[in-house]
């Protein structure tokens, strides 16, 4: 392992990329052009400054060809690793006048994107199994018990500069309990796939719209088996 100073300070995020155009091959895009290595506030600052273990002001030194921050007394490096975080999709069959197939959102009560919708879910622990986690949420947010079932999508996303997210959204099936929206959530209800409310988030706006394009297909095949 080798060290050299980087000069000047980190530079802030680059503009947005939207998703990429249906059709063009390449995943879309749900994150700056050019992500930090760190994280940074909305000013476009680098957020942490001094070292966890001594208190000593951190330096931009180049590690295994990234920037890295390093403690200029100690050496600790801090190496910013992703936040894991899980939701569950609970699907359930809606009138066919009412759009069909039907899923489970939560309204959110606060923080980034207050007011609009998402699935319910949330952070993992340090001490937490990823279902585990996901089943926790969803009882905290909706009031049901979920059994967390397989992986339908994982995707990493960069909303925003201060936290690299790698999101995991499982199937789950409801076991109990009875829907009413609590903790983060201040709604929780179900609409049809083809109905849906504003969403806080890119990443659960690409899985939905994954969902919908799968009941769609599953719906003309049934109608051309007929």
């Amino acid at each position: 392992m080798t060290r050299s100073i980087s000069s000047g300070s980190p530079s802030p995020p680059q503009g947005e990329r939207g998703p990429g155009g249906e059709g063009s091959g390449a995943p879309a895009r749900l994150y700056p052009a050019d992500p930090p290595p760190w994280p940074m506030d909305a000013s476009g600052a680098q957020r942490f400054a001094f070292c966890p273990r001594c208190g000593a002001r951190f330096d931009v030194q180049r590690i295994d060809d990234r920037d890295r921050l390093v403690c200029t007394a100690c050496d600790f490096i801090y190496y910013q690793n992703p936040t894991v975080g899980v939701a569950v999709l609970l699907l359930r069959d809606g009138p066919a006048a009412a759009g069909g197939t039907q899923v489970l959102l939560t309204q959110r009560r606060h923080g980034r994107g207050a007011g609009l919708w998402d699935l319910p879910g949330g952070w993992v622990e340090y001490d937490e199994d990823l279902r585990g986690a996901a089943a926790r949420e969803t009882l905290e947010e909706t009031g049901l018990r979920v059994s967390v079932g397989t992986v339908y999508e994982a995707l990493s996303n960069f909303h925003t500069p201060e936290q690299h997210v790698v999101g995991i959204w499982f199937r789950g099936r409801i076991e109990g309990g009875e829907l009413a929206a609590a903790d983060d959530a201040a709604d929780a209800r179900y609409f049809p796939l083809d109905a849906l409310p504003e969403l806080a988030f890119p990443t659960d706006r690409r899985v939905l719209a994954r969902l919908r394009a799968e009941a769609a297909e599953a719906a003309d095949r049934r109608a051309a088996a007929r």
